[in-house]
């Protein structure tokens, strides 16, 4: 099995790590949870583009490795990830389905930081902020994840995002019994079923 020495992974595990990702998690060298680096009083919401920069700035700053690879804790590594883990890319992320039955974040120099390798390099250059959510005028209603501000911040900087490697994404679908003996189970995302209403 290779290793990866060079990669600082740190997962982002504020739900819980579940058992496929702790699999994966054991086979890696240098892993770090987020919860033990970004301060969480339990009164206060950090939100997940704050975690983020906090994270980046720690591997600054602690880490002598040229990778941070962070993971979020909904995400089942498969054996493609190697596709992301090998590439030289300074922005890469992993291809991964989204909550709403596509693959998220598609567009050229887009990638989805659910699991994003970055290279010390970049995050050296890319302005600061590194993430953050683009909100309306009155702040409430969210037009931009962090994903996008990054990708649009390391373009700016030079770097061009790309996708690399796939993983899986364990989100909520409903599955919906076969309709004869021996038949299949049906699947559909949620926003596919439009809700009941008895007459």
């Amino acid at each position: 099995m290779k290793q990866y020495n060079d990669i600082q992974v740190v997962v982002f595990d504020f739900r819980g790590v579940h058992r496929h990702l702790r699999a994966w998690l054991d086979t890696m060298p240098h892993v770090k949870r987020a919860s033990d680096i970004c301060p969480d009083d339990k009164n206060s919401l950090y939100l997940l583009a704050m975690r983020r920069n906090i994270v980046a700035q720690w591997f600054l700053e602690k880490s002598d490795l040229p990778w941070l690879l962070m993971v979020n804790d909904n995400v089942i590594p498969l054996p493609e990830i190697s596709g992301l883990l090998d590439t030289q890319a300074d922005v890469a992320g992993a291809h991964f389905f989204s909550r709403a039955g596509h693959e998220g974040h598609t567009g050229d120099g887009i990638a989805a930081t659910a699991c994003m390798k970055l290279s010390r390099t970049a995050l050296e250059r890319i302005p600061r902020p590194w993430f953050k959510h683009k909100y309306n005028a009155d702040q409430t209603k969210r037009l931009e994840c962090e994903c996008i501000w990054f990708c649009h911040q390391a373009v700016k900087a030079g770097f061009h995002p790309l996708k690399a490697g796939l993983v899986a994404h364990r989100i909520e679908v409903a599955l919906i019994p076969p309709e004869k003996p021996n038949g299949e189970c049906r699947m559909k995302f949620l926003h596919q079923i439009e809700p009941f209403k008895q007459e």
